[in-house]
């Protein structure tokens, strides 16, 4: 019992470790999709050599980016009084070169031969253009600029592709954080809802949210690492992925765990009989779709290949679900399931499969029945990684 008990602290000792690391070194999600949601383009293509000539630039304007800050005049045509304003805030944007890290400003005064681009046709608008060091912070950068280059009477915004993509990545961020949180609220309210057990919910979650840490922690650090394909949408994917099919998991686990305490009362051979009847369906399906997922970074398609993520994301999952979820069923039992005080013999579903009854004797249907998740799993991943906001 002794011995029993230190495997139980070093296991879960073990994985505090991992995802205390794996917090800690792996970046926020808005960062991440930052980084990772600029679009990648072969060398022959047209973007990449305009951007191969733009690198070699001199007068030290090599690997610069371009910010426009834009004026318009909503009344109509900008008068001369509202030029001279407008130099006149450029001219004190100058003072703090430096300190923007701008290499270059280019306004129509200075670009006569370029004039005609910076200058509607009405009058009404006119665009300064900046060079500056993309080793800056863009949103800090881009939030300081709108206050420094306000003029008054004008309307002004500072703009370029880089942050306008920036945007639509907060966006984005925004919306995969409320979709994961919404699932694994939903993850946690099926499996109490199932059991009707506020403990096998909070197990439940508590493995899960430790496979989608660890996992987005490995899969980040091996892309910047190694350079692997990884896409902004690779957070979503590897959280549908663990939750999805984790929580089909637990259920099972714990709707094993439940049949077997009706026989056998002692914590520890209740566990061990219901580990011993899932790990080979488990294993199996699992490793299934890592090879399957493994494949995917064969194919030269960022958004396909980007799904080698989920080649490290079921290996996680396999070990979170197979070890903590033994860790607390071993030492809780039958409290697992409290409230609910009388354990009966799982009823069987009545939804046109039959579910199998995982004893040691049935692995074969155990797997038949596991093996029907992938296709939905796949088909999920899919649309996912295709999709544009």
């Amino acid at each position: 019992m002794s011995k029993f008990h230190q495997n139980r602290v070093f296991t879960l000792l073990v994985w505090l470790i991992i995802v205390f690391i794996a917090i800690i070194s792996a970046p926020s999600i808005t960062n991440t999709l930052q980084r990772y949601s600029q679009p990648t383009f072969s060398a022959n293509s047209q973007p990449q050599k305009a951007a191969n000539l733009r690198d070699q630039w001199g007068y030290q304007l090599g690997h610069s980016q371009t910010i426009n800050i834009v004026y318009e005049n909503p009344s109509g045509k900008l008068t001369s009084k509202q030029k001279q304003t407008i130099q006149s805030t450029i001219d004190g944007l100058k003072k703090h070169q430096s300190y923007y890290s701008i290499k270059r400003i280019v306004t129509p005064s200075t670009n006569v031969s370029g004039q005609a681009q910076m200058l509607s046709k009405d009058g009404s608008t006119q665009v300064v253009s900046l060079d500056i060091n993309p080793k800056n912070d863009l949103r800090i950068l881009t939030s300081e600029l709108v206050t420094q280059v306000k003029v008054p009477g004008l309307k002004s915004f500072v703009t370029s592709p880089e942050i306008v993509r920036d945007v639509n990545n907060q966006t984005t961020a925004q919306v995969t954080k409320i979709v994961l949180v919404a699932l694994f609220i939903a993850s946690i309210l099926i499996v109490g809802i199932y059991f009707r057990a506020i403990l096998a919910a909070l197990i439940s979650f508590i493995t899960l949210f430790t496979a989608f840490v660890t996992s987005y922690s490995i899969s980040l650090n091996l892309a910047s690492h190694f350079n692997w394909a990884f896409t902004q949408y690779v957070p979503l994917e590897i959280g549908l992925a663990v939750l999805v099919l984790g929580t089909i998991w637990n259920i099972y686990i714990f709707r094993k765990l439940k049949s077997v305490l009706t026989v056998e009362r002692e914590p520890r051979a209740a566990t061990k009989q219901t580990i011993q009847g899932l790990r080979f369906p488990i294993t199996i399906v699992g490793g299934a779709l890592t090879i399957l997922f493994g494949l995917c970074g064969l194919v030269h398609f960022d958004e396909i290949q980007a799904l080698w993520a989920l080649a490290i994301t079921y290996p996680v999952l396999i070990l979170a679900t197979l070890t903590l979820n033994a860790v607390f069923t071993a030492a809780l039992g039958e409290s697992i399931f409290w409230p609910t005080t009388t354990l009966k013999p799982a009823m069987k579903l009545h939804i046109g499969i039959k579910p199998p009854n995982f004893h040691s004797g049935s692995q074969l249907p155990a797997f038949w029945w596991f093996s029907i998740l992938p296709c939905h799993l796949f088909t999920s991943t899919t649309i996912v990684s295709t999709f544009r906001p």
